[in-house]
């Protein structure tokens, strides 16, 4: 599946740039590069220098099939806190790596790449291409598997949550915006916070419900889109370009 970069804002000082270079070299992952910028050059990176500053401008995704995780994590002790990068697909999926405090921050797609050693086993199992992220599990078709897999409900969870958490940082600081909609938004949030850290309950009442509303909910979505599409600044809004997550 084709990828690109949509917003990338890393810089790594010179110092830290220096740092990396020594370190990486100790690793044995510097693969003879003569600088710093060479470095960062080999592995797929479009790089400028400033005064203080290497900045990658770029990274070239058609270079990587496996490895950019592990490349970006390598990273996470160089880079300037505030340093992210928003990835996107064709298929409308994105994801954002975040530097802060010396740790890379992964949301969206990109989060499935890191390192829990029996999801990555398991995701081996799942395609022959392995780990690399872009192997169907489930493709679009609705099947009775894919209905009844954790793996599916728990990644419509996480894509769901990073719905709530887009709209709430457009929309939570701003005042005048209706007490309705913020009242909503925050137990969107708290919602969603329960149901990620695995607090929410379940009933068996819950259980034997789904099959009757989720037709219903999935329904007056289709009602929600409808309404936007229909809008005369349809055409200047992302959700109707594919971004749906």
């Amino acid at each position: 599946m084709e990828a690109w970069i949509d917003c990338i804002d890393l810089k790594i000082s010179h110092k830290n740039a220096k740092r990396m270079m020594d370190e990486m070299k100790h690793l044995g992952v510097a693969e003879n590069a003569e600088s710093p910028k060479d470095y960062l050059a080999r592995n797929f990176c479009e790089v400028a220098s400033d005064r203080g500053h290497l900045v990658i401008k770029n990274i070239d995704m058609d270079g990587y099939d496996q490895g950019l995780y592990a490349f970006l994590e390598r990273l996470e002790t160089y880079v300037k806190d505030g340093g992210l990068i928003r990835f996107m697909d064709e298929a409308g999926g994105w994801s954002v790596a975040l530097y802060e405090g010396g740790k890379l921050r992964v949301h969206g797609v990109l989060a499935m790449y890191r390192e829990p050693k029996r999801e990555i086993e398991i995701a081996k199992q799942m395609g022959n291409r392995g780990y690399d992220g872009n192997t169907y599990v489930y493709d679009e078709s609705p099947t009775e598997d894919k209905l009844k897999s954790f793996w599916y409900w728990r990644n419509g969870c996480l894509r769901m949550a990073l719905t709530a958490c887009s709209l709430g940082e457009d929309l939570a600081s701003l005042k005048g915006i209706n007490k309705e909609i913020i009242e909503t938004l925050h137990r969107l949030s708290g919602n969603s916070i329960e149901i990620l850290a695995g607090k929410s309950s379940l009933t068996k009442d819950d259980v034997n419900s789904f099959a009757k509303y989720a037709p219903l909910v999935s329904e007056r979505l289709a009602g929600v889109v409808s309404q936007i599409e229909s809008r005369p600044d349809s055409d200047d809004l992302l959700i109707l370009k594919g971004y749906y997550q």
